[in-house]
């Protein structure tokens, strides 16, 4: 307070200011220079690195102690040495458990999930299946398996993993019923994938017996499971 004021017995004068409200994250200032930021779609920003940033994190997986330590415990303390089973409830109509079909059908599923039977390869077994998706997921950002139905097949079913590379991301355009297909992954007008495009052969394999273009075909949404982490909506 000013000593005039102050003398005569006046109040202090009161200053004018401005309240500002913002948020300091939206600063532009020169220490902010290097902050980038993109208000891309989700899918905008994985289209150009998505092989790129899949690559290296097989790299990581194939020379990094710490990235194979990390995958060998999702596999050993998650799958586990049996994985995930089947445990059948059914019951009578007089609400005891049907023990006899029960046992039937868990007896079933055992012996769907030995190996020879539960691929369509006939190399994995249940358990290699739930282990070889919790890497994939974790080492690529994606898994995915193909539903096979066949009566070559024991049970009449079998399953067939596909590796993220065969899905073709470069087949981008309006298909002729109207879908969308983005990434190699067809969507109606609600986003939900119909169907997905994917390679006869894996685009970095060698051309062993044949030289024919390497085209995709369309697979049926229905047929494919494709477990991922979707970090953003419409990703």
């Amino acid at each position: 307070m000013s000593l005039w004021r102050e003398a005569l017995g006046l109040p202090p004068k009161v200053k004018n200011t401005v309240a500002k409200r913002n948020y300091h994250a939206a600063n532009t200032g020169r220490l902010f220079a290097d902050f980038m930021s993109s208000s891309r779609s989700p899918d905008s920003e994985l289209k150009p690195d998505l092989v790129l940033m899949r690559n290296r994190s097989r790299e990581l997986a194939r020379n990094d102690v710490y990235v194979k330590r990390y995958l060998n415990l999702l596999k050993t303390n998650v799958v586990g040495d049996k994985g995930m089973t089947l445990q059948v409830k059914a019951r009578n109509t007089n609400g005891s458990l049907d023990s006899i079909g029960n046992q039937i059908i868990e007896d079933a599923f055992y012996q769907f999930g030995l190996k020879g039977n539960c691929t369509a390869d006939g190399r994995l077994s249940w358990v290699d299946l739930q282990k070889y998706v919790i890497e994939a997921a974790a080492r690529d950002g994606e898994a995915l398996i193909q539903v096979v139905p066949n009566r070559v097949f024991l049970h009449g079913i079998a399953f067939h993993p596909i590796e993220a590379d065969l899905i073709d991301e470069q087949k981008n355009e309006r298909s002729k019923n109207g879908n969308e297909i983005r990434m190699g992954i067809e969507r109606d007008e609600y986003q939900r994938p119909v169907a997905y495009w994917v390679k006869k052969r894996h685009p970095g394999d060698l051309d062993y017996a044949t030289t024919t273009v390497n085209v995709s075909e369309r697979i049926d949404a229905k047929n494919i499971i494709h477990v991922y982490d979707s970090l953003r909506a419409g990703q």
